[in-house]
This record gives structure tokens, C-alpha cells and sequence, in this order.
């Protein structure tokens, strides 16, 4: 039965992974489906599922957003082929219309696509693919009748600028690595250490016995873990970075 969401109607053997919609902060609320008919809304922590190796599609109602392979995060860069940042037109139509359709108008505190607006949107669509000025007339009765769906009211598509602005903060806070990291045994301990990454609240280090297969996680809020380790085995760890809760694929 593929009745709900988060609902998987393939074979038992594909990997199925957890990514996050992020613009700004999470994007919650948006509609997801993958090529084999994994599909959902995303939760309150922007998150979605997804069949490794495969595409997602994201929409609100029957407003194709874009699509981008399944990954740990998708921006609204990744929806774009070819695009890598806000300078792309398409992109930053993507960004104005999320802006524009939070529910209470404030990105400070992540979007969130109400239910109301999404029905609302569901004989609707989009095309992304013409200029910024374009897209402002073109979509103007579109964003009345749906902004007058959102609990904070009616208003007019958000500036290119302000979306643009949020975007370029987005990609700066996820492009996030480890560096300089340096691993001491002695004494059946690994000591662990690595440099500072600018912007990071945190970090959750994955550690086990066999490439991907991590036993152990240890939260940080310091550039150093000490793990106990089995003598004559090798230690494998990933490094991920914290940034305002939400948790960066690791190094």
C-alpha cells in the first residue's frame, strides 16, 4: 500500500538516506518524490527521504520546484542544472517564491510551506526559466492568491536582492570542511584533532571498524575527540559539522 508519507514502493535492497531542504534555514512543508515513488513532505527540520542514486523531485502543490540527485543537503542551487549560485536567474526565482510563501514572512526562522497554500498551488505552475523581471509579472496574481493563504497575509513577491542575499549566507555556512586533521595513537586511545570550522556550533564525529559502518558517535562542541579502540584494528571516522542544529555532511 503507497497510501501517507515517507512511503517506499521499491525493492528492499535500495539504500534509503535522509537529506535536508536548506535555504537560509530549513525549508519545511515542500513536497518531495523520488524516480521510484519515494516520496513526502518535508518535516519540521526541513528533512526528506530519499533512494541513493536517485533524483528527487521538489514541488509545492503542482509548482515543480526543480530537481537534484538525492544527497545529504539540496539548496535551491542544486534544483538548477548548471547553476552554482544566486547569480543564476532561474535560482533566484526559486528563492523569491520560497521567501515569498513562508508561512509568517520571517526566513530568520526557516520557511515553512502551510498545507493551505500548498492545496491552494495544486492546479498551479511555474516557469523559473525566464528573467527576474519576467518572473515578477508573470507570477503576480499567482503570489497574491496563494500569499493571501498564509497566516501572516497577503504581500508582493519578495525583492530578487533579499532572496539572492539569504542565498549567498546559505552557501557560505555550508561550505563547511575540516582541515588539518591529525589522529595520535597510543596506548589503545585514538586522539583525535582537527582545525576550527568558521561557523560551526558543533561537531559529531562517526567512528567504527569497517569503511561506512560507524558503531560509535561522539558530539563535540571542542576540535577533539579521545576514542578508546580495539588493538590491531583500524579506526574509521567521519567528522560532521553542527551549524545551527542542523547537521553538515561529514568530511
Amino acid at each position: 500500500d503507497c497510501d501517507g508519507t515517507d512511503v517506499i514502493c521499491i525493492d528492499d535492497t535500495n539504500a534509503v538516506g535522509t537529506g535536508v531542504f536548506f535555504y537560509g534555514s530549513f525549508v519545511a512543508g515542500i513536497q518531495y518524490e523520488s524516480t521510484t515513488s519515494l516520496y513526502g513532505v518535508t518535516n519540521s527540520q526541513g528533512e526528506f527521504s530519499y533512494v541513493k542514486g536517485e533524483t528527487v523531485t521538489f514541488s509545492i502543490g503542482g509548482i515543480v520546484l526543480g530537481t537534484a540527485m538525492g544527497k545529504g543537503m539540496i539548496t535551491p542551487v542544486d534544483l538548477v542544472e548548471g547553476a552554482v549560485d544566486e547569480t543564476d536567474p532561474t535560482v533566484t526565482n526559486i528563492c523569491r517564491l520560497l521567501m515569498t510563501l513562508d508561512d509568517d514572512h520571517n526566513a530568520d526562522n526557516g520557511i515553512v510551506i502551510s498545507e493551505a497554500v500548498t492545496a491552494g498551488a495544486m492546479d498551479l505552475s511555474v516557469d523559473f526559466s525566464v528573467s527576474i523581471e519576467a518572473f515578477e509579472v508573470n507570477t503576480a496574481d499567482i503570489v497574491a492568491q496563494l500569499t493571501g493563504l498564509c497566516a501572516a497575509g497577503q504581500i508582493s513577491l519578495v525583492l530578487a536582492a533579499d532572496a539572492q542575499a539569504l542565498l549567498v549566507s546559505t552557501l557560505a555556512s555550508i561550505d563547511l570542511t575540516e582541515s588539518n586533521i591529525v589522529t595520535v595513537v597510543q596506548d589503545g586511545q585514538a586522539s583525535i584533532t582537527w582545525d576550527p570550522v568558521i561557523g560551526a556550533n558543533a561537531y559529531t564525529l562517526y567512528a567504527g571498524y569497517a569503511p561506512g559502518l560507524y558503531e560509535t558517535a561522539y558530539e563535540v562542541t571542542v576540535t577533539s575527540v579521545d576514542i578508546c579502540i580495539n588493538q590491531g584494528q583500524i579506526l574509521y571516522f567521519v567528522i560532521a559539522v553542527i551549524q545551527g542544529g542542523i547537521e553538515i555532511e561529514g568530511s
